[in-house]
């Protein structure tokens, strides 16, 4: 039930969003229960973005997203988190989710980590089925959003085999960001 999976990530960030004096929200669509999949990968990611979000954020707001959408004729998970925190240059956004990279020197001495979590983040979202992707405006704040296909089938005793090619999973995000141009619009707006 990925409703769960966002209570007990919001829970357990709770205490870094206090830290820096953020207000952390979540807000989920419909027919979240319907998820299935691999829900220690969908836990590690969701943890790995909202850390990002309460570390880089300092009073601002962080909010958890899910949704349900259609494309490609597949039903597809949508997650996002959006903050209010220092955001990330053009530059920058290219090398994101490149093991140890992170804005920049200054950065990593300002809010520490090892510039892991993303790269960790983006495999597991491809192993699932799925990706990744950022928008950001620097000094204004970012949104991650992850995609995964809604159902995942499953063999060898559990493991999850994946049932879309790269190229399927590709076009679909572009199919929903065709379909849904509001797609970096908050759901909690609607």
């Amino acid at each position: 039930d990925l409703e769960k999976i966002i209570e007990d990530v919001v829970a357990t960030t709770q205490p870094l969003a206090a830290k820096n004096r953020n207000r952390l929200t979540a807000c989920c669509g419909e027919r979240l229960n319907e998820l299935v999949g691999d829900v220690t990968r969908m836990r590690q990611s969701l943890f790995n973005l909202v850390s990002n979000a309460c570390r880089f954020t300092e009073d601002g707001f962080i909010v958890l997203e899910a949704e349900r959408r259609t494309a490609g004729g597949l039903d597809w998970v949508l997650c996002r988190v959006r903050d209010t925190g220092i955001g990330i240059s053009p530059e920058r956004l290219t090398k994101l989710f490149q093991p140890f990279t992170q804005g920049d020197a200054s950065t990593t001495r300002q809010y520490g980590g090892t510039g892991l979590g993303l790269a960790i983040t983006q495999k597991l979202c491809r192993l699932m089925g799925g990706d990744i992707t950022v928008g950001s405006e620097l000094g204004k704040g970012s949104t991650f959003t992850i995609h995964v296909p809604a159902v995942l089938r499953t063999c060898c005793g559990g493991a999850s085999e994946l049932s879309v090619s790269a190229a399927s999973v590709r076009a679909a995000l572009e199919e929903l960001e065709r379909l849904y141009p509001s797609l970096h619009r908050s759901i909690c707006d609607e």
